[in-house]
């Protein structure tokens, strides 16, 4: 009989994790590319969730207190039935949305998520 060895190992998520977080941020700069500030707002608040375990409490105020500025209710209106982004403010929530990009990804880089610190990404997550 073959004896399974379940212990825990150390860097059974970090590789997924990674691979999760580059498809996020690939999502991010799409619809950033594409002016789809809606999805980009939906992947920054993904990202966000992803990321909240591995970064210090004062990025995780700063993130949000940023993703509170963002409230996309006050800048919506309807057009023909649909909800559209008042073209006024589509400049504002750009920047506001860059602005929460580039903070979660220099929180991101503190934290040894964008470029390891490690020469091998699997130690890339390990705290």
């Amino acid at each position: 009989m073959v004896e399974e060895n379940t212990s825990p190992t150390k860097f059974n998520m970090a590789v997924a994790t990674l691979m999760r977080l580059d498809v996020i941020l690939k999502n991010c700069s799409y619809f950033a590319s594409v002016g789809d500030l809606i999805s980009w707002h939906e992947s920054l608040l993904t990202l966000r969730r992803n990321i909240i375990p591995f970064i210090k409490e004062t990025e995780i105020q700063q993130i949000t207190k940023l993703t509170m500025e963002i409230n996309f209710n006050r800048w919506l209106m309807r057009d023909k039935g649909k909800l559209k982004i008042i073209p006024s403010q589509i400049g504002r929530i750009w920047q506001l949305l860059d602005n929460l990009e580039v903070t979660m990804q220099k929180a991101m880089k503190e934290a040894g998520l964008l470029m390891p610190k490690s020469d091998d990404p699997r130690f890339a997550l390990e705290q």
